[in-house]
């Protein structure tokens, strides 16, 4: 991503604030994969999607999905995915029971997720498991890449939440689905995906978010104020695009640019409001998932609040 390119995109898009309204998650999945296909940079296509977005659900499966590509490049861009963690007892290395045991020269992996987001349209699946093996007092997790097509593996749906219904979530069941070594990710699988992941979904999330209230700004016509405070927010966290997202001072950074887009929303609201009650309306039902997560995210900040104490 370039300076330049990147106020290029910018002037392409508040210029043709897009009205395209996506029926379905399938309709929303067949458009993003076209724009992948064309558009290299993951933090393009988060703004790209989450301004073309009608709903917020399809912001956020933007934001997910451009995460996704952000951590592993090596997912394909035709594909949607999904990050497959949680178990019954949470999502920590010593919670993950699902097991990958290396069996005659390949690899076979059993257990049981929940809650996978967008589980039900994924193509690809990024499993978190145990391999069995300890490493200084806690399991040692790999990332397993699995095609959803794979022998052994079933999805099934999970009650619809009440906000977003675009997005379905689903549960995932492996049995003895084998897999190569070439479906294993390099390196540990909780420290360098599942505890990164949580910091990289935020900004990406966040980003086409900002993007979707960039468009609603535009399209309502609301005053130009209105919309310089949407593009600083977009463009704050196009900025945490680029930076690593394990370090204390990007926790901060990120707290910033939360912060900053919390401030912004009850200046829009009221405006939103008189100039279209619909979409307000289901704004307001699903800008609860702002608040998914407030926790974990709140205890990064204060730890990265302490680095510096």
């Amino acid at each position: 991503m370039t300076p330049d390119t990147y106020c290029d995109l910018l002037a392409q898009l508040i210029q043709h604030p897009s009205n395209e309204s996506l029926a379905d998650f399938t309709e929303w999945k067949a458009y993003f994969n076209r724009l992948s296909a064309m558009e290299s940079s993951t933090c393009h296509r988060a703004i790209i999607a989450g301004y073309q977005s009608n709903c917020v659900g399809f912001a956020f499966a933007a934001g997910y999905q451009s995460a996704l590509h952000s951590m592993v490049p090596s997912l394909p861009n035709d594909k949607i995915s999904a990050l497959c963690v949680t178990e019954e007892n949470g999502n920590h290395p010593r919670a993950i029971e699902t097991t990958l045991k290396n069996h005659e020269d390949n690899w076979q992996l059993t257990g049981k997720k929940k809650f996978i987001t967008g589980g039900l349209g994924a193509d690809t699946l990024l499993v978190a498991a145990n391999t069995g093996e300890t490493q200084q007092d806690r399991p040692v997790i790999k990332m397993v890449k699995v095609n959803r097509d794979c022998n052994g593996v079933t999805v099934n749906p999970m009650p619809q939440l009440p906000f977003v219904p675009e997005i379905e979530h689903a549960t995932v069941e492996f049995s003895q689905v084998k897999c190569s070594q070439d479906n294993l990710l390099e390196g540990d699988g909780y420290a360098d995906y599942v505890k990164p992941f949580r910091t990289i979904e935020d900004i990406y999330v966040s980003l086409a978010l900002s993007s979707y209230l960039l468009k609603v700004s535009r399209l309502l016509k609301l005053p130009k104020e209105i919309c310089e405070l949407a593009l600083a927010n977009l463009n704050q966290h196009a900025f945490l695009t680029t930076l690593t997202a394990t370090k204390p001072m990007t926790h901060l950074l990120v707290a910033s640019a939360r912060r900053q887009l919390e401030n912004f929303i009850p200046l829009l609201e009221p405006l939103w409001q008189e100039r279209d009650a619909n979409s307000y309306s289901n704004w307001l039902r699903d800008k609860a998932l702002l608040n998914i997560a407030s926790t974990p995210r709140n205890l990064r900040t204060e730890k990265a609040w302490a680095q510096f104490t």
